[in-house]
């Protein structure tokens, strides 16, 4: 008798944890997508110091962060029905800090590198651009290409892109790399280094604000199969991720994303700090 009770009594524990864990597994987690929609905020991370894609300017006594991903940023957030929260920091550590869960997405001119892929999910390309050589008006009779660079003090920003395809074309002796894309253009300028390996909208941008100061270097060997900028996105947010391509597809087709660029770049010129 007191066999069969307890066998009783192990059996109904046992349908007991079945259920629950049967119910466990019947909720589904909410997703980002979701969780952005409860909130009613959209938190992108960005790093606000590389015009005319992120940067700073005052409006009427205001910090303001303006660019053409702020532009992105701004309709992404509308597309979605939230309000954007910029949340700046240093370009390296951002997609740790997405996977992290300090922020929903990156925009930050990011290109989804094979390297960057294996950490994050990344939406289509939302601009395409290239590499150039960034260097000093002073020296551009010195410096007429990448041949004329071997052997300077060549510098690249810290976690880019451009990390790699500064090491595989100089080596890595004489390197220099820092955070910040505007205290590299100082260290340009003061002559601290012979050349930046950054985008070309950068140096553009640079240039149409400073001609006195810089020119750039252009060559085939700086370009890769796989220039352009992407959304960053935690892997597995397919809902998120297929709203962000909406956004970008309807931007590019109708030439918003055009007016994006123009205005950042205005902006930009009219607004850089001697």
């Amino acid at each position: 008798m007191m066999r069969k009770r307890m066998a009783g009594l192990l059996t109904a524990v046992m349908l007991v944890i079945g259920t629950v864990l049967s119910g466990c597994g019947a909720q589904e987690e909410t997703s980002l997508y979701d969780e952005i929609q409860e909130r009613g905020t959209l938190r992108v991370g960005m790093n606000a110091e590389f015009a005319p894609y992120e940067f700073h300017i005052n409006e009427d006594g205001e910090d303001k962060v303006v660019g053409l991903d702020v532009s992105l940023a701004q309709k992404i957030a509308d597309d979605m029905g939230v309000e954007l929260e910029i949340q700046e920091m240093e370009f390296s550590p951002l997609i740790q800090n997405l996977n992290a869960g300090q922020v929903d997405i990156v925009i930050s001119a990011m290109v989804p590198s094979e390297e960057r892929r294996e950490q994050v999910d990344f939406s289509d390309i939302y601009y395409y651009d290239s590499n150039v050589a960034m260097i000093s008006a002073e020296k551009a009779d010195q410096y007429e290409s990448l041949d004329d660079l071997m052997g300077s003090r060549i510098c690249y920003q810290m976690g880019s892109y451009q990390e790699d395809i500064t090491k595989s074309i100089f080596g890595e002796d004489n390197l220099t790399v820092l955070d910040s894309t505007n205290t590299i253009l100082l260290e340009l300028q003061a002559d601290q280094i012979d050349a930046f390996i950054t985008s070309t909208i950068v140096a553009e941008q640079a240039m149409a604000a400073s001609p006195q100061n810089y020119n750039y270097i252009e060559d085939e060997q700086l370009q890769t199969d796989t220039d352009g900028c992407a959304v960053a996105v935690p892997k597995g947010q397919e809902d998120l991720l297929e709203q962000i391509n909406q956004t970008i597809a309807e931007v590019q087709e109708s030439g918003e994303m055009d007016t994006y660029v123009k205005e950042a770049c205005t902006l930009a010129a009219e607004n850089v700090e001697e």
